[in-house]
C-alpha cells in the first residue's frame, strides 16, 4: 500500500497552500485567456520548494535506459 512520508505530506501541504493563494481558478483562467500558461513567480517558488524536481531522478533513470 502506498503512503506518503511526513516530508512528502509537508511538501504537498506547502505546495497546496501556495497554489491556493497564488493561483486560484480565476487567476489561472485569466492567465490562460491572456495566452500565458503559468505565472513565472509562482512557478519559481514551486521550483525553490522542490516540487518541480520531485520526479527528476525517476525520469533521468528512464532516459538513461
Amino acid at each position: 500500500r502506498f503512503s506518503l512520508t511526513a516530508d512528502q505530506f509537508d511538501l504537498r501541504d506547502a505546495a497546496r497552500s501556495l497554489l491556493e493563494e497564488r493561483a486560484p481558478l480565476g487567476v489561472s483562467r485569466a492567465l490562460t485567456d491572456a495566452g500565458r500558461p503559468y505565472d513565472a513567480a509562482t512557478w519559481r517558488e514551486l521550483v525553490e520548494m522542490g516540487v518541480v524536481t520531485v520526479d527528476l531522478p525517476r525520469l533521468v533513470l528512464a532516459e538513461a535506459n
